[in-house]
């Protein structure tokens, strides 16, 4: 009961039935990336206005990237309750 009076939650989702699915994920990346890519006006307005008036923010969270071979180094630091973010685990793809 206290995690919903601190309007805290968890979440789980079950990702595997994408596996087949690249074309599709790569389209979801490249959304994901031009979003979190400055506009062209952007880069180019030096006033503060356009900086603290932007309709969209994305924030990035603190990322630890792993390749596959060190999966074990991952789940250690998982394991270890000292991880902050999130932990991407890279296939070289």
């Amino acid at each position: 009961m206290a995690m919903v009076l601190q309007s805290k939650s968890v979440a789980g989702f079950n990702l595997s039935f994408f596996a087949d699915e690249k074309e599709l994920i790569d389209s979801y990346m490249t959304q994901i990336v031009a979003w979190l890519r400055p506009s062209e006006s952007e880069r180019n307005d030096t006033s503060n206005h356009q900086k603290q008036n932007r309709c969209l923010s994305i924030k990035k969270e603190d990322l630890s990237v792993f390749e596959m071979a060190d999966i074990r180094a991952a789940h250690a630091l998982i394991q270890s309750g000292k991880s902050t973010g999130k932990i991407i685990i890279s296939t070289g793809s």
